[in-house]
């Protein structure tokens, strides 16, 4: 199952965990619910079949769910997986609050010839993509 699903289902974790503790801190009188940490996930993919493949995998792992539905999302949480090309995304100027990069940098690398300039474009458009502050 992508990093994507599991993170998002760590974050309702942790969203928990955080009414929880304001909950026992207030003597179970606790109404204030915590900042949500996130309400999306997207995963990002150049290839199609990748994401198609991503995309089953997480219906098999939640039943008949599709890919925006399932335990993180009935906690306000999305998941959604797209097909993008790293080095052009179709986001706008500060949309994300957190990029994590789980291996394109190593395989762009392995392009001798356009590898390092693939690399700066898509550390470009990432800073483009990310919030100040994020």
């Amino acid at each position: 199952v992508p990093l994507g699903t599991d993170l998002a289902n760590d974050l309702v974790q942790l969203e928990t965990e955080q009414q929880q503790e304001n909950e026992s801190n207030n003597n179970g009188n606790g109404n204030k619910k915590p900042k949500l940490i996130t309400k999306e996930v997207i995963c990002c993919d150049y290839s199609e079949s990748v994401i198609d493949l991503l995309k089953q995998k997480y219906k098999e792992k939640n039943g008949n769910a599709t890919a925006a539905t399932g335990d993180a999302y009935k906690k306000n949480k999305v998941v959604n997986f797209v097909v993008a090309d790293a080095r052009q995304m179709e986001y706008t100027n500060g949309q994300f609050h957190l990029i994590l990069e789980k291996g394109t940098l190593d395989a762009m690398l392995c392009d001798k010839e356009e590898g390092i300039e693939n690399c700066k474009q898509i550390v470009t458009e990432c800073a483009r993509v990310l919030a100040i502050g994020g």
